[in-house]
Order: C-alpha cells, then sequence, then structure tokens
C-alpha cells in the first residue's frame, strides 16, 4: 500500500492493478453516514471510511452494543454492498483499536479491563499515534510491545510530553483529544497514474478532461463552485511539481476548470515525461 506502480511491477511483473474509482468512493462514504445518521445523531467522521459514533443511552431503541453494532452492520452491507469492521469500547481510541484486531467484516470489543490481555501483547507499532520513528527510538530503549510501553516509566524524558501520551494510549486512556483529519468538502480532487509515459501536454489532455469532468461534476452534484485550481504533474523520475491560479469568479463548469487546467499543465510541463496527472 502506497509503493509506486513502478515499484510494485518491478518486484511482480505480472501485477493487476485495478483503477481508483474516487467518486465512487465519496458517493458510498456519504450514503455511509446517513445511515449512520438514523442511529446516533453524535457522529464525528475521522476518514472518508471511518467514523466514531455516540452510542450512549441509545439502548432502549437499537438494544445493547453488540446488538446495534450488528444491525449497523448488516444493514451497510445489505444497502451498499460492502463489509464493514466495528469497534466497540468506551472511548475512540479504543474503539479504533478494536475496529483494527481482525478483518473482514468483524466486530470486536475493547473495554478498559481487555486491555491488558488484548492490547498489551501486540507490537508497539500497532498502537495508534505511534509511527515508525517512534517505534525505532522506542526499540532502542527496550520497548517492543504496547504492554511495555504501558509499563515504562522513562518515556517522557525520551519523547517530552508525547511520552505520557504514549503511555496513556498504551493503557486504553484518551488522555487528549485524538488528532483526526475530517473529510470536509472545502477541496475536490482526482488523480491518476497514466498505464504510460506521457512526453507531450497534448497527450495528457483527455486524461486531465476526464479529471476535470469528475471534479466539476462533484462540485454541482453538491452545489458548491471552486475558485483556486491547481495542478499537478509527477515525472517518471517521480518527481512532483504542481502550479496553481486564483480565478475571477468561482466556477463548477467543466469547460473552465479544463481549460484552465490545461493551460497551467502547458506552463510546468517537465523536461522528464509525466506518468501522474492531478
Amino acid at each position: 500500500t502506497g509503493e509506486s506502480l513502478f515499484m510494485a511491477r518491478s518486484k511482480y511483473p505480472n501485477l493487476i492493478v485495478a483503477a481508483p474509482d474516487f467518486d465512487w468512493y465519496v458517493k458510498n462514504s456519504k450514503a455511509m453516514i446517513r445511515i449512520f445518521g438514523d442511529y446516533t445523531p453524535d457522529i464525528e467522521q475521522y476518514s472518508i471510511d471511518e467514523a466514531f459514533l455516540n452510542m450512549t443511552g441509545s439502548e432502549g431503541l437499537f438494544g445493547p452494543p453488540l446488538e446495534a453494532a450488528q444491525t449497523i452492520k448488516d444493514r451497510i452491507h445489505r444497502e451498499l454492498g460492502f463489509t464493514v469492521n466495528i469497534g466497540i469500547a468506551p472511548n475512540r481510541l479504543l474503539a479504533k483499536m478494536a475496529s483494527d484486531f481482525e478483518k473482514p467484516d468483524k466486530i470486536h470489543v475493547l473495554t478498559q479491563d481487555m486491555v491488558p490481555q488484548k492490547l498489551w501483547p501486540l507490537p508497539v507499532g500497532n498502537l495508534f499515534g505511534v509511527g515508525p520513528k517512534s517505534v525505532k527510538r522506542m526499540h532502542e530503549i527496550g520497548i517492543y510491545t504496547i504492554g511495555d510501553l504501558a509499563n515504562a516509566d522513562i518515556l517522557r524524558g525520551v519523547f517530552g510530553v508525547r511520552g505520557q501520551v504514549f503511555r496513556d494510549y498504551a493503557n486504553g486512556i484518551e488522555s487528549e483529544p485524538m488528532t483526526r483529519s475530517e473529510v470536509k468538502d472545502n477541496s475536490y480532487g482526482n488523480s491518476v497514474t497514466t498505464p504510460q509515459d506521457l512526453k507531450r501536454p497534448v497527450e495528457a489532455d483527455a486524461t486531465m478532461l476526464a479529471l476535470c469532468e469528475s471534479v466539476a461534476g462533484r462540485l454541482r452534484m453538491d452545489g458548491k463552485t471552486a475558485r483556486v485550481i491547481t495542478v499537478q504533474l509527477v515525472d517518471n523520475a517521480f518527481r512532483r511539481s504542481s502550479h496553481q491560479v486564483t480565478l475571477n469568479s468561482p466556477t463548477n463548469s467543466t469547460d473552465v476548470i479544463y481549460h484552465t487546467a490545461r493551460e497551467l499543465m502547458r506552463q510546468m510541463w517537465p523536461d522528464r515525461p509525466v506518468r501522474l496527472v492531478g
């Protein structure tokens, strides 16, 4: 995941690549959130395919947590056609960890008293908020599991204030609000990796037109307009460049967006062939 197609194909030349369909993802994300709204008004969207639902006090309407989770999971599969994982917990941190335990199409419960049994044996890198650099530093001081982290005493000296946050998380305590990337329609975009090198801007025009129609169509569907247009290109040496322009008046016209993006693309076309257009 996240590896370039060039690197992936160098490892496995027979790789079958399926093109993404971001419009479809957005459509289903919004449909999923609408379903959640039938069960609670307290929804915090965390990413395009994840959300936290506060179901406190809803037992009288939808039954105990496991029953409510099963109802929601079955409805999403029935109406939208895909499976989801659900984590049930007393806070967002543990719900997020529980939902990642085992996939797909599963429901997991992680209460505070289950943390030593279910969370502590896992590698420390599995803990929310602990990135690769932090994992490397933790390994250097003898911390390999979440349990090691939960019982460590030297974290503040090594990581400063973050050290206490790490330790709280390892103990299932949400000591501060989780950093979240809410999906807000303040920007609309689309990009595609081309199946072959594009040597001249004219070779990318059809691709750019399709991308502009996708973006403009989503703007129109949401009743919105945009003022800033940005074009991004990546050449076959994986060097990324982007140019942007601010329009005199906002628009959701495919024609306006396309002709603006087309001109930007010609202004910034790199010396090497292009492999990604956005």
